[in-house]
């Protein structure tokens, strides 16, 4: 989680803890969570091409990892269930891969 500044990660942690307790602006429970606000600002992102692709896949990968990492630390604290896209996180993990690019549904469960 190295990756994203702390103004990322309070803003995604503010949304879990909305949806913990069933009030987020999305859906009661649920968190509707944009990939670009666990990127930094990259003006290559958008951009096709084989000199592009390492790159946007790592912010890919970053991505899906500082989401992943703040959520299993917000619901360790809070004793509380999360899930990704209606899958549990590890398995998320593995069905997302490098398409993490757009946005996905966090559940938070009590």
């Amino acid at each position: 989680m190295n990756n994203v500044s702390i103004n990322q990660a309070l803003s995604i942690w503010s949304e879990l803890w909305q949806a913990y307790y069933g009030d987020n602006s999305y859906g009661s429970d649920t968190a509707e969570i944009y990939a670009y606000r666990l990127m930094p600002y990259s003006p290559s992102f958008n951009l096709k091409g084989d000199t592009f692709q390492e790159s946007n896949d790592e912010l890919r990968i970053n991505a899906v990892n500082s989401l992943v990492a703040l959520c299993k630390k917000f619901a360790q604290e809070n004793e509380c269930v999360i899930e990704i896209d209606k899958c549990p996180l590890d398995k998320w993990v593995s069905m997302i891969g490098r398409e993490f690019d757009y946005r996905c549904h966090v559940k938070v469960v009590r």
